[in-house]
């Protein structure tokens, strides 16, 4: 082979251009802004601080508004719970327990009225006078005197009315240590105030059913019912009531 032939191929290079420099900056040149007066500049910020000022006046100086209050709604209340008995279970309307029958007459139940009034004033825990106990006793002598005197045809329910309020407050104003308070102060003759004592204990002692056959022994029944102001007719219905 020839030298010729053996030449090296030529390679043919492209020649990149170098990019366009920016043009330079000239640091030291100054950039031209729209000028202001040095008396716009100090205006602009006087004003700055005056409106900054009054802004902040306006802050302090406005009302705090305080929020209404508004009251929490009340809890629902969870519903009572009722219960209704059957009906066979509901109880019969109270009547007064010591009421007497309508049919009895206005003296008899205001004589029943009248023993009601002595029992409530004369209670243990009741203070009075010993001038006004003295009082009541002697009203109450009476009581007693026109219930057994009360005619026949009340005299059953008066007299067992009468017995049964005893009875029922023989741990009040009839028991032993209370019967008879104020006795020394009564406005009565002293034959009538003896009397009184004797009835009363005599009634106290028979008022119970349960004892009263012990209790008639234990009693002077004509002393208890033999004294004049009791008629002999209500003198029997007494000693018949009570089996005497």
């Amino acid at each position: 082979m020839s030298n010729e032939d053996q030449k090296t191929p030529v390679t043919e290079e492209k020649v990149l251009e170098a990019p366009t420099a920016a043009p330079a900056v000239d640091l030291d040149a100054t950039i031209a802004l729209p000028a202001k007066e040095v008396g716009d500049v100090e205006a602009e910020v006087v004003t700055n601080k005056t409106d900054l000022a009054k802004a902040i006046a306006e802050v302090v100086a406005a009302p705090v508004e305080t929020p209404t209050p508004v009251d929490p709604e009340p809890a629902e209340e969870p519903s009572p719970v009722v219960f209704v008995p059957a009906p066979s279970a509901i109880p019969p309307v109270m009547k007064d327990a010591y009421a007497l029958p309508l049919s009895a007459s206005p003296s008899a139940k205001l004589n029943i009225e009248e023993l009601k009034e002595f029992v409530a004033k004369m209670q243990p825990d009741v203070l009075l006078t010993p001038e006004q106990g003295g009082q009541q006793q002697t009203i109450f002598y009476q009581i007693l005197i026109q219930a057994i005197n009360t005619p026949a045809e009340d005299f059953g329910a008066v007299f067992a009315l009468v017995t049964k309020i005893i009875r029922e407050n023989l741990g009040g104003c009839f028991a032993p240590e209370n019967m008879h308070r104020y006795t020394p102060h009564v406005t009565m003759p002293s034959a009538s105030v003896t009397h009184f004592r004797n009835l009363l204990n005599a009634l106290v002692a028979l008022a119970d059913p349960a004892t009263r056959q012990i209790a008639v022994r234990q009693i002077n029944v004509e002393q208890a019912f033999g004294d004049r102001k009791i008629k002999e007719e209500s003198r029997q219905r007494v000693m018949s009531f009570f089996n005497l």
